[in-house]
């Protein structure tokens, strides 16, 4: 058929024209409600949800180390196992003196080993002190066990009542990861992080709503949510909530 003969066609077929002209735009409102009702359904409703969907549940407590990152800070490395718990798996670092500088990227850590003397350059004498109260406000779900070399109650100084834990050294292998499956457990288990998000407190519904879809684009692309991520203006321990929830569902 010439394209004259279809034109001519097109133009005598006036009823199928109207009906083209009708349906087309209704065809394609009902794909955009289409599209937009599949869109509404795949957004996650709750941290729970994404938690339920992506991991197993109860989550097996000995893989919390294999994303968890620890800091052992005291002059006197040799009362601690390092050699060991690297070899059972964690990711530690140590540091025998640290500046006030450096109190940023100590806040960082999941967990902390903590001396009180002799660990910051600044203040040889208090400087244990002072940092452990900075790390708490930086900080406030970071997991610290104070650590000391006198054989004295730990629990009537300022020092290891700030702690989450206080022990004497030196410190076997067995003990240390006693304390740190304790620390992770209770700092990184995803249900305890997606419990304290879904609360209704912890964020307005429409923050809620957007920190979710950020979350679940975070695990389609496996790269974790950062501190520019969640920079809204939120309590520190609900950042620090999310960004925790964040390394879980990503690792």
């Amino acid at each position: 058929m010439s394209i004259e003969n279809l034109i001519q066609w097109f133009n005598n077929a006036g009823w199928l024209a109207n009906a083209l002209g009708i349906l087309m735009p209704v065809g394609g409102v009902g794909v955009w409600f289409w599209h937009r009702s599949r869109s509404a359904l795949s957004q996650p409703k709750s941290f729970m949800a994404l938690v339920a969907k992506k991991l197993p549940i109860p989550y097996p407590s000995n893989k919390l180390k294999n994303f968890a990152k620890i800091a052992i800070i005291d002059d006197n490395l040799a009362d601690f196992p390092v050699s060991e718990l690297k070899r059972a798996g964690y990711d530690v670092k140590t540091y025998r003196h640290v500046s006030v500088s450096d109190f940023d990227e100590i806040s960082r850590f999941d967990a902390v080993f903590l001396d009180m003397h002799d660990i910051v350059k600044d203040d040889p004498t208090e400087g244990g002190l002072k940092l452990i109260k900075v790390l708490k406000q930086k900080n406030p779900r970071q997991k610290i066990c104070a650590v000391s070399g006198n054989q004295f109650n730990p629990s009537a100084t300022a020092f290891f009542r700030i702690a989450d834990d206080a022990l004497n050294k030196p410190m076997s292998a067995q003990r240390c990861v006693e304390v740190l499956e304790a620390f992770l457990a209770e700092k990184l288990d995803p249900v305890r992080l997606a419990t304290a998000l879904d609360a209704p407190e912890s964020f307005s519904s429409e923050q809620r709503k957007q920190f979710l879809i950020s979350m679940k684009a975070a695990i389609k692309n496996k790269s974790f949510l950062t501190d520019q991520d969640v920079s809204a203006n939120l309590p520190n321990e609900t950042k620090d909530t999310l960004l925790d929830l964040s390394k879980v569902l990503c690792a």
